[in-house]
C-alpha cells in the first residue's frame, strides 16, 4: 500500500481512492504502519525515488507512466505488470515486467519477485544499475528526438507515395 517513500517515510502521493484504500488499511489492521502523505513537491518525489530500492507498480490502467522513467533517471528499478507503456520502457535490465494473466498468479509472482530482489542484493545493484543506463537512454532530450526521426521518416514515406 505504501508505494514511494517520502524522506520521513510517508507514502508519496493521492487519488480518488484515497478514503477507500485508507478503510482497506484500517480493515487488515495496518494503518497504524502507514502515513499517508498526500500530494508533495515533485523535488520531493525524486528525492523518495533517488532512496528507494525498487519502484512497483501495480495499475492495470497505467497508459504509459512516466513516473517509470524518472524512477530509471536515478537508478530506481521498477516491477510492473507487462502491458502497455510499461512492456516498451522496462527490460531486463532496468526491472521486472510480470506477464498479465489471472489476479491469483500476478499477486503471486509480484511477492516472489519482491522477495527475490529483498533476498538477493546484487540483482538488484545490477537492476539499479540497468535502471540508470535505461533512464539516461530514455532522457526526454533523446526521446524528443526519437519521435521527430519517426515523423521525419513518416512525412518522407508520405511525400514518397504522392509522387
Amino acid at each position: 500500500l505504501g508505494g514511494i517513500e517520502s524522506e520521513d517515510g510517508r507514502p508519496v502521493g493521492d487519488g480518488p481512492l484515497g478514503d477507500a484504500m485508507k478503510a482497506l488499511a484500517a480493515e487488515l489492521g495496518i494503518a497504524d504502519r502507514i502515513t499517508w502523505a498526500g500530494k508533495i513537491p515533485r523535488e520531493q518525489v525524486m528525492q523518495a525515488f533517488a532512496q528507494a530500492h525498487v519502484h512497483v507498480v501495480t495499475s492495470l490502467a497505467e497508459g504509459h507512466p512516466t513516473i517509470i522513467w524518472e524512477a530509471m533517471s536515478v537508478g530506481t528499478p521498477t516491477i510492473a505488470f507487462e502491458l502497455c507503456g510499461m512492456r516498451d520502457s522496462l527490460c531486463g535490465d532496468c526491472g521486472v515486467k510480470i506477464p498479465v494473466t489471472d489476479i491469483d498468479r500476478m499477486q503471486a509472482q509480484l511477492s516472489a519477485e519482491l522477495s527475490a530482489l529483498i533476498h538477493d542484493p546484487a540483482r538488484r545493484l545490477a537492476l539499479a544499475e540497468g535502471a540508470a543506463a535505461c533512464g539516461e537512454r530514455a532522457h526526454w532530450s533523446h526521446r524528443r528526438g526519437f519521435w521527430n526521426n519517426l515523423y521525419d521518416q513518416a512525412i518522407e514515406h508520405w511525400a514518397r507515395k504522392r509522387r
